[in-house]
């Protein structure tokens, strides 16, 4: 609970000092916050940047933004999830965060009510947690350049 909390107030200190600036010219908009040191998301983001051609989204590097200050669970994190900053600060983070861009996107529609089955969380996050696990695997796949982590 305690530490709960504590990655809480991270969170808070997250949107409070590196983010307010980009949230407060879009307050409706959804934030992708993505690793912009690894090339499988960087592919990733571009695809999702296609598929966007509403423009319902911003993206944001969360290594443009200076987190050394920040608590070293939030970074560690940031860099194996991807973290969907909705509006009044809402954030959604991995499968949970993917399955919110899906539903924003028409093209990838179709894939909503599965990622809305009962089971769809918990199937979900681990399957994210082993993609992004072998991001060197999927990157190949992806034909990007490998990921330096």
């Amino acid at each position: 609970m305690q530490r709960q909390k504590l990655i809480n107030v991270s969170h808070q200190i997250f949107m409070d000092k590196a983010m307010k600036e980009v949230i407060q010219k879009n307050p409706l908009q959804h934030m992708v916050v993505y690793d912009g040191g690894c090339k499988f998301c960087i592919t990733s983001v571009k695809i999702v940047k296609f598929l966007d051609f509403f423009k319902r989204l911003k993206y944001a590097n969360f290594r443009d933004y200076s987190f050394a200050k920040y608590h070293k669970k939030l970074l560690e994190r940031l860099e194996t999830e991807f973290l969907l900053i909705g509006p009044g600060n809402k954030m959604h983070w991995g499968f949970f965060a993917a399955r919110e861009i899906m539903a924003k996107l028409p093209l990838l529609w179709i894939l909503v009510p599965f990622a809305y089955l009962p089971f769809a969380g918990t199937l979900g996050t681990k399957v994210y947690a082993f993609v992004s696990k072998r991001r060197l695997y999927f990157s190949r796949f992806l034909r990007c350049e490998s990921c330096e982590t």
